[in-house]
């Protein structure tokens, strides 16, 4: 059995949520992501984000606007118009990026976003500078890395007159390839399948995710094609 789905909410277009009629019975099925499409109108900043970084006794937070897309090459030129001489800004030979200032100062904080574009994805913060200077040890991601997930939530009430749940989340799906502001991307290939129960289809939803399991924001529905199969049926193949 094939569903498909498609996101139709404009300020979460990067989930989905399960539309087809349970299967009446009480065998154990098993679903998989058969195929995935959209328009790559990924969302690598808005006015969430943000970087907060102290220079001796004066902290400021600087707000990123909206933008689905950043060039490697002007990305120093973008961030250092943003920060406005607070600290300066340079991409190296190494396309990591220096920060520098005349004075000490420290990174503070920054939004998941903002940490994978200036490269600051695995590091400790606050971050110090070390003579004036600090050199991100890791490349900007400039586009989520090429590298994104569908992620399966599963949420099934527990307790008797609650509302607890106890959801069952699983990575169903994965997509590698190159993301070009704008054009379509279709991705054919099936995913892995998951076990679930009939009653499981009354509250299963998918989520495009990044690397670090955080979901996107995009501004263009997601399209899915969900198989939906008897577990004895996939012993048989």
């Amino acid at each position: 059995m094939l569903y498909y789905l498609k996101s139709n909410d404009p300020n979460d277009y990067a989930s989905v949520k399960f539309s087809g009629i349970p299967i009446a019975t009480t065998e154990p099925l098993m679903f998989r992501i058969k195929n995935f499409s959209t328009i790559t109108s990924f969302i690598i900043t808005d006015e969430t984000d943000f970087i907060k970084i102290k220079v001796e006794n004066n902290t400021r937070t600087f707000k990123f606007k909206e933008k689905t897309s950043y060039e490697i090459e002007t990305l120093a030129e973008d961030l250092n118009l943003l920060l406005a001489g607070f600290v300066n800004v340079e991409l190296t030979e190494a396309s990591t990026l220096s920060f520098t200032s005349n004075k000490d100062f420290e990174i503070i904080d920054a939004s998941h976003r903002v940490k994978l574009l200036l490269g600051l994805y695995f590091e400790n913060f606050p971050i110090k500078s070390n003579g004036h200077k600090y050199v991100s040890k890791s490349v900007p991601y400039i586009n989520f890395g090429n590298n994104l997930f569908i992620r399966s939530r599963i949420s099934n009430v527990v307790g008797i007159n609650t509302s607890s749940t106890l959801e069952y989340v699983s990575i169903c799906y994965n997509i590698i390839g190159l993301f070009i502001p704008n054009i379509p991307l279709i991705f054919k290939d099936p995913g892995n399948y998951v076990k679930i129960n009939s009653f499981d289809l009354l509250n299963l939803s998918f989520t495009l995710v990044d690397s670090f399991n955080v979901p996107i924001k995009l501004k263009s529905p997601i399209n899915l094609t969900v198989e939906v199969i008897y577990e004895k049926d996939l012993l048989k193949l």
